[in-house]
């Protein structure tokens, strides 16, 4: 028996429009940065995020030019070249001979991302748990004095050729913003207004879908099941049959959340340990998260009773089970094999311990709920 934890998937970055838009005679507006100057996270990243407001506030006449990058930390602004490219383009405008076109405002916003590995490194596995307990074990106060130390150094270097290349030019520099507030906490959160046209689904025909809405059915009522489906409909999710491509619609930026089981993210992340997206345990403040499981049995009239007793005895073994922990990125039900050290960065999680018969008896009540919800 293999255990799947439907965890909520958010993608730690999602790619957005950028480039030149609005030219004219005011001059230009450059901007720096990660994924907030990109447009991550805004409901429209061309017109709702900071860099399009503040282009809008600037008036008619100033063409954008925005270098923003998702996923970006300090260095890796000057390593893929976003930096370069920026700074070329302020020196080509100043030495064109042209005044109408130069560069007459700078935003830099840089540094979220030199903090993330500290998160993900010792923060999710458990090492530096709080503030409070952080501030007293060396290995974290160590990993956050590094991380700064190192975005002191490529921030001066950042604002020195800055104002190299484009003296006098006002530069405004972003403060840091705490990319972990406001996250969700509940399946139910999904319905909330914000998520609207950011959250990918599967379909209700989904057998892991119907387990979740049965189990929920089994532990709120449903009533109280229905009104949040019907949440989650009116936020017009996208609807992917598929959890791999959820995840690699989030990575991609069509969404910003959804709801997978784990060990995709764990096949994806083993490819690609780069892959932006991270899982947020659901209900922890509450029930657990939602945990599907697969399993076998021998039918009453097996020819080879026998034989299907010792391939199942093997297959809930310590050594089977560590195969599907190791190859699947499964947590196995034995309590004997470890997790994948892919899966254990993401740290323990309260599992919802509702019986899973629950997943069986209301099944039929959770397709019709889906039905009568809108949910296709």
């Amino acid at each position: 028996m293999r255990v799947l934890a439907a965890a909520l998937l958010i993608g730690a970055v999602a790619v957005a429009c950028s480039g030149s838009g609005g030219s004219g005679s005011g001059g230009a507006y450059v901007a720096l940065g990660d994924s907030l100057s990109e447009g991550s996270g805004a409901s429209d990243p061309a017109t709702t995020a900071f860099v399009p407001l503040v282009h809008q506030a600037l008036g008619d006449g100033f063409e954008l030019i925005n270098y923003g990058h998702a996923g970006d930390t300090s260095a890796e602004m000057f390593d893929h070249g976003h930096f370069d490219d920026a700074i070329e383009e302020i020196e080509r405008r100043s030495l064109d001979g042209d005044d109408g076109n130069d560069v007459r405002l700078i935003t830099l916003e840089i540094g979220g991302n030199d903090l993330l590995d500290i998160y993900f490194d010792l923060v999710v596995p458990g090492d530096c748990p709080s503030v409070i307990e952080a501030l007293q074990r060396e290995v974290c106060v160590n990993a956050l004095n590094d991380a700064l130390a190192g975005y002191r150094v490529n921030l001066a270097e950042t604002l020195r050729r800055l104002i190299e290349a484009a003296p006098g030019t006002p530069i405004f520099l972003m403060t840091l913003y705490n990319p972990f507030s406001g996250l969700i906490d509940t399946y139910a959160a999904l319905g909330e207004p914000r998520w609207k046209g950011r959250l990918c689904l599967r379909t209700s025909s989904h057998v892991y879908n119907q387990s979740l809405l049965a189990t929920m059915i089994k532990r709120q009522g449903e009533a109280r099941v229905e009104a949040t489906v019907r949440n989650w409909v009116a936020n017009q999710p996208v609807l992917i049959n598929s959890d791999t491509k959820i995840l690699e619609a989030i990575a991609a930026g069509q969404c910003d959340v959804g709801i997978t089981n784990t060990y995709y993210l764990g096949r994806l992340l083993a490819k690609d340990p780069a892959f932006p997206v991270a899982p947020f345990w659901a209900n922890q403040a509450t029930t657990g998260t939602h945990v599907n499981i697969s399993g076998a049995g021998v039918t009453a009239h097996a020819k080879n009773r026998a034989a299907a007793i010792k391939l199942l005895e093997f297959l809930s073994s310590p050594e089977a089970q560590q195969m599907f922990a190791d190859s699947n990125f499964e947590y196995p039900a034995n309590p004997q094999a470890a997790v994948s050290p892919v899966v254990a960065r993401w740290g323990k999680f309260r599992q919802d311990d509702v019986n899973v018969a629950a997943a069986g008896e209301f099944q039929a009540a959770a397709v019709r709920l889906a039905d009568r919800a809108g949910y296709k």
